[in-house]
């Protein structure tokens, strides 16, 4: 938002608390969903859900998945049915989005 004399202004909307450092914040192509990395592997994807016009939109845990070593970044597939999450360990999982459960794992 812009305010008097052309200033930028901004306003936290939520605040997600997490154990360890977070390391890695990917929005989904839509915008609806975020996903959020941390240096324990613990990836977590949330949901963006509008409850009325104008108002900021609440967000909703969708899934946890605990990953071997620390997220070091997090890219979604262009049509959001997989995640990718590339670790410390030089490695890059691959989850489906429609149960989170782990596709694949290279490296």
């Amino acid at each position: 938002r812009r305010g008097e004399g052309g200033t930028i202004t901004s306003s936290i909307l939520h605040n997600i608390e997490r154990s360890d450092w977070v390391t890695a914040v990917k929005f989904s192509h839509g915008g609806t969903k975020l996903a959020v990395g941390d240096r324990s592997g613990l990836l977590s994807v949330y949901l963006f859900v509008m409850i009325r016009p104008g108002e900021a939109p609440a967000l909703s845990p969708l899934h946890d998945v605990h990953l071997e070593d620390a997220i070091l970044d997090i890219q979604w597939s262009p049509d959001g049915k997989f995640l990718y999450a590339g670790g410390e360990d030089y490695s890059v999982t691959v989850l489906d989005t429609a149960k989170y459960s782990m596709m694949h794992r290279i490296g």
